[in-house]
């Protein structure tokens, strides 16, 4: 099996207040196990990276030690 990962997969996974975070992390576990092959595309990279700076701001900031 594949499973194409849009933008709203990787910001309910990564967001805990999402709505569909509980939702997502289910679904990805039962793929995980299911040895599928998870795909993207850079469009996908290039909308989602922007809009997950605000939920890892010691990343922006260079504190990674410190996260």
């Amino acid at each position: 099996m594949k499973v194409f990962i849009d933008t709203g997969a990787f910001l309910a996974i990564s967001d805990k207040s999402d709505i569909f975070h509980e939702l997502s992390a289910t679904v990805y576990q039962k793929v995980v196990e299911q040895k599928a092959i998870l795909y993207t595309s850079n469009y996908i990279i290039d909308e989602t990276s922007p809009l997950l700076i605000p939920l890892y701001p010691p990343l922006v900031k260079g504190e990674v030690g410190n996260f």
